[in-house]
């Protein structure tokens, strides 16, 4: 508001305004396809999916949709020029451009999405700040301020740098049959890397039987690794929720009646392990910090009826 009511007194005439307009709303326009190109490029030097645009029509879309942006960041250089010539601002302008993108991604996607609105931010902050550099004369300062931000927002958007910002973890589920035998199930849990204290508190419970890797699923690429072993006896009936280990690992354990998991003391997540019934098969589903969620299946039944004796919830 401020810098508005300084533009605003500022007579019009002998002021520069075409340069830092033209200058603004062209970086505008280049600048989100820079920031998905510095993501794709981080995204596959770290492992992740690299480039997800693959037709030259998702180019075009968002071109299009980039054009009304830019010319409102071109309006708004112009607009402010006089003030610019004298004080850059260049922190001041990128906020304002900053916001102009968010609020544009709200306008077409109907809500911010602080990561989809990314290229749009940093395209806003960016046309801003040349802008600024043009209507100082001081326009390597404005394509360095442009460079900075176009890179962070990159790496930002990426896969990796978003899991961890969002506590994200890369979480392994491991579906295994449990048949019954006398033999202590720690000594068939060894082999799938459990260590000795969660082994010796199964064995307390007094727990035995033999057991077969069904299936492994595995939910993330990025964050801190966390383990779940799904001891499974018989098809469920019903959808359970079972808590996610937070960055540990647990064994989820399907009594007669009921599941319990163990250490009984091991910290968990709000996000839950969701198991439900299909055909002959039960299904997992994970869900992630950004509240998407993953899916296949855990285990198959072939030929064989679910029991009805556990408890709602099991």
């Amino acid at each position: 508001m401020r810098l508005a009511a300084q533009a605003a007194s500022v007579p019009v005439v002998g002021t520069r305004r075409v340069e830092p307009a033209m200058t603004a709303a062209a970086v505008c326009l280049v600048t989100p396809f820079a920031v998905l190109a510095v993501g794709g490029l981080v995204s596959a030097a770290s492992g992740g999916a690299g480039f997800q645009l693959v037709s030259s029509g998702d180019l075009g879309y968002i071109a299009f949709l980039t054009m009304p942006l830019a010319f409102a960041a071109g309006v708004a250089a112009a607009a402010l020029a006089p003030v610019l010539a004298r004080q850059p601002r260049y922190f001041a302008v990128g906020l304002l451009g900053g916001a102009g993108g968010a609020m544009w991604d709200g306008a077409v996607s109907g809500r911010i999405n602080p990561y989809e609105a990314l290229p749009w931010i940093a395209g806003g902050a960016a046309a801003m700040v040349v802008g600024a550099g043009a209507a100082a004369n001081r326009r390597h300062v404005g394509a360095l301020g442009a460079m900075v931000v176009t890179v962070l927002c990159g790496v930002v958007e990426t896969e990796p740098v978003r899991a961890w910002i969002g506590g994200e973890q890369r979480l392994e589920v491991v579906f295994v049959r449990w048949s019954p035998s006398g033999a202590p199930l720690s000594r068939a849990l060894a082999h799938l890397d459990i260590d000795k204290p969660l082994g010796d508190e199964i064995d307390g419970l007094g727990h035995t039987g033999e057991l077969e890797v069904a299936n492994t699923f595995t939910s993330g690429r990025f964050g801190r690794p966390a383990r779940a072993i799904v001891l499974i006896r018989h098809p469920t009936y019903r959808p359970v929720y079972l808590p996610q280990p937070d960055g540990t690992t647990m064994i989820y354990v399907q009594d007669t009646d009921r599941w319990r998991w163990y250490p009984s003391t091991a910290p968990t997540l709000p996000r839950t392990i969701r198991l439900t019934p299909g055909d002959r098969q039960t299904l997992v589903e994970v869900v992630r910090a950004d509240g998407a969620r993953e899916g296949s299946t855990a285990i198959v039944w072939p030929g064989e009826p679910p029991m009805r004796s556990e408890r709602p919830g099991g």
